[in-house]
């Protein structure tokens, strides 16, 4: 039990050391009078985002 506790609080102490040294890319984009429909990624039909539409096609949609 006690090797277990040992290689268990080894593996926790040595993580950080591998894990890598470049910070994880986060864009959050908050617009106060957009709606649901109003983006091409969402369906619209009329109103183009292309970029937008890229972003969205390349990460996460969050509503």
């Amino acid at each position: 039990m006690k090797l277990l506790i040992s290689v268990l609080v080894l593996l926790c102490l040595t993580q950080p050391l591998l894990a890598e040294d470049r910070p994880p890319n986060f864009i959050v984009i908050f617009c106060d009078d957009l709606g649901y429909g109003d983006l091409g990624c969402f369906g619209h039909p009329t109103i183009a985002t292309p970029h937008l539409d890229q972003m969205a096609a390349e990460g996460q949609k969050w509503t």
